[in-house]
């Protein structure tokens, strides 16, 4: 250009810039954003990035956040990769797929902790484009390091007395749920704080885990607070909202009434199921069946043969009559001359083996001689001297077969 004159020279890696004092103020607005973008090139080719600061695991009931701070006077936009590696084991580093290149300072590595026992290395570094620092590492153990969260309770009330049941702290996740009572099953110990509106101090109850009962005043006030610890370790949750429960006053007409219809109800069902009983007991005596005695059912199996028996002996009484009143029957011999109407085998059925008697037995004591039944005929008719002789021949004979007696 006519009338100026500028002259533009490097020296030592740096820029000066020799302008006429007519024209410089168009000039400046003309190098300057060139010099503006030669700066920013050379930093970006000499900078060195700055680990993060202070890694460190934030967990409560073993929900494990990796937190940290950027790098002191780093530079803006800058993203962060987290990987992690168990301790004890023969493997590489795991990056955390879901905190890679990420712009906040925290990673949620519960999943990948989720072993309570292991104790765990995390590492952190920053990015910028192609450029990364170097790796800042922590160590963890989740069983000896979470805290423990609030635990929660619920409260029922039964006439004077608050009964206060307890759950340990529980860890939620969208895959699976932790209770704190499942990692310290032994270690975990309440306390809780009942307090009463008309009172300025609070009753302090100890518990490991099981129901707690106290006795309260009717008609008062009471607000219930709970805290976990674990037992011989110095972690401690925080103490839960307060709870309060107004404890009523009875109804005395009211629990009079109930009392009388509990009564009266208990009475008419005792007396209902004793009455149902006592009919069944009745039905079944009444309707059950006679059993008759094996004595009388062998009688009534052999009532036929007995009857016979009964006649046979009749028969015979009349046949004796007979023959002792004819004075003309000289020559019998025999009294009765019929078939045995009772086989051995009949009589031996209708012997009663209950009683012992065996109506077919043949026993010498129960031979009846006509010669005794004579005598005492005689004994009875005074004329009776002729018939003695002239029948004792034939009733000698007939004594030899016997007549069996019934």
């Amino acid at each position: 250009r006519a009338g100026w004159r500028s002259t533009l020279r490097a020296e030592g890696g740096g820029c000066s810039l020799d302008i006429s004092s007519l024209e410089q103020k168009r000039a400046m607005e003309l190098v300057i954003p060139t010099l503006l973008s030669l700066a920013t090139a050379l930093a970006a080719a000499e900078i060195t990035l700055q680990p993060p600061l202070y890694p460190h695991f934030n967990s409560v009931n073993t929900e494990n956040i990796l937190h940290w701070s950027p790098a002191e006077n780093g530079p803006q936009h800058i993203r962060y990769d987290v990987q992690y590696q168990r301790y004890g084991y023969d493997e590489e580093t795991i990056p955390v797929s879901h905190c890679t290149g990420i712009p906040h300072c925290y990673c949620d590595l519960t999943e990948q902790t989720w072993d309570v026992n292991i104790t765990y290395f995390a590492s952190v570094r920053s990015v910028l484009g192609n450029t990364t620092s170097t790796w800042k590492r922590t160590m963890f153990k989740p069983f000896d390091s979470t805290l423990l969260g609030l635990p929660s309770f619920v409260t029922k009330v039964e006439h004077d007395v608050i009964t206060v049941r307890l759950f340990p702290p529980t860890l939620y996740t969208a895959k699976r749920n932790r209770s704190m009572g499942d990692v310290y099953p032994q270690e975990l110990k309440y306390t809780i704080y009942i307090h009463a509106n008309d009172t300025d101090t609070s009753e302090e109850i100890h518990s490991s885990g099981a129901p707690v009962k106290t006795t309260v005043r009717l008609g008062n006030i009471y607000c219930i607070r709970v805290r976990v610890h674990l037992h011989g370790d110095p972690r401690k949750s925080n103490i839960t909202e307060e709870k309060c429960i107004q404890i009523p006053t009875p109804n005395p007409d009211l629990e009079t009434l109930i009392n009388t219809v509990v009564g009266v109800i208990g009475a008419t069902i005792t007396l209902f199921v004793l009455c149902v009983c006592l009919a069944m007991f009745c039905w079944c005596y009444l309707k059950e069946r006679r059993m008759t005695p094996a004595v009388l059912e062998t009688f009534g199996k052999n009532r036929k043969f007995l009857s016979k028996m009964d006649y046979l002996s009749l028969t015979e009484n009349v046949e004796l009559q007979k023959v002792f009143a004819d004075g003309a029957h000289h020559n019998v011999t025999k009294i009765l001359d019929l078939d045995d109407p009772w086989p051995e085998q009949k009589m031996r059925e209708a012997s009663s083996v209950d009683s012992g008697i065996d109506i077919g037995s043949h026993s010498p004591g129960r031979i009846v001689l006509i010669d005794e039944v004579m005598n005492l005929y005689r004994q009875q008719t005074p004329d009776s001297s002729g018939i003695q002789s002239t029948n004792s021949s034939g009733i000698q004979s007939t004594n030899s077969s016997g007549i069996q007696s019934t």
